[in-house]
């Protein structure tokens, strides 16, 4: 099934998103302030096609050896999934976007669970303002997985080091609080961290930002483990998908839309496949 998985987002990459192997996925406006949510619901979601290459004259791009983020969490009948984040949570969160397709998945593959599936995204949150109303906006929601998606606000205004680096301490720290937070309440069953996506689409390196964002998913994946919780490793697939899906090196419109920060419709089925495969679905 992740194989199939795979070859089935590869076409989906190559048909530039005309084939939408995830659903429905549009482009949401800019999301301000506000914060948005989603809750499970009985919709159906397009079927993934047994035959990978269904399409006659279509030719697979073929990754050497793609990295496939491996299942952290199994869904059980009940669950309350809260994904806790920024714009691009909020956007997610709208239909279309790219936690309302992962709870279509949801509940086409696991019908009649009652899985809930909440979007608790705020525009322009940093780490430590998630973790400042997390208790109201996250945990309220009586989750039993929580998933923490932050950083990209945090890579644009962490201080800056003598050095020139970005200081990333206050942002560990609160990522680590907001862990505390989510294992001293009884509820939670699991707990996942998302590392970061990017900013534009350039390869990796050749961007002002990368190196921050790539410190930032070392620190996420070193928190994960000394805390045993989930990692889901977009970055990882992101890198791994910018020289064989931008062969021009462009510097947005194909994972990233021109905010630099924000997925395009491609950009939206690698974040719902990247957290399928994290679910095991």
């Amino acid at each position: 099934m992740r194989n199939g998985l795979w070859l089935s987002l590869l076409l989906s990459f190559a048909l530039a998103g005309q084939c939408k192997v995830f659903g429905q996925i549009s482009n949401a406006p800019g999301s301000g302030g506000q914060s948005g949510g989603g809750s499970g619901g009985g919709g159906m979601g397009m079927p993934m096609p047994n035959n990978p290459n269904p399409l006659p004259g279509v030719t697979l791009p073929i990754m050497p050896t793609p990295f496939s983020p491996p299942q952290v969490v199994a869904l059980r009948a009940n669950d309350v999934v809260v994904f806790g984040g920024d714009s691009l949570t909020y956007l997610g969160g709208l239909p279309g976007g790219w936690i309302d397709s992962f709870n279509t998945q949801v509940q086409s593959r696991l019908p009649g669970q009652n899985i809930s599936v909440i979007a608790s995204g705020v525009g322009g949150n940093t780490a430590a303002m998630l973790d400042g109303r997390l208790d109201s906006t996250v945990l309220n929601h009586n989750p039993t997985v929580v998933v923490i998606f932050i950083g990209i606000n945090d890579v644009r205004t962490a201080a800056l080091k003598p050095d020139g680096t970005r200081d990333l301490s206050k942002y560990v720290a609160s990522v680590q609080d907001m862990i505390n937070k989510c294992k001293a309440n009884a509820g939670v069953r699991s707990i996942v961290l998302m590392t970061p996506m990017a900013i534009g689409d350039l390869y990796d390196g050749q961007s002002t930002w990368d190196s921050t964002i790539d410190a930032m998913e070392q620190d996420l994946s070193d928190l994960a483990l000394s805390n045993g919780v989930g990692l889901s490793d977009l970055r990882r697939v992101i890198i791994q998908g910018e020289p064989k899906f931008n062969p021009q090196d462009k510097p947005w419109g194909i994972f990233m839309d021109q905010s630099l920060l924000h997925p395009t419709a491609l950009g939206d089925q690698i974040l719902t496949g990247t957290e399928m495969m994290s679910f095991g679905l």
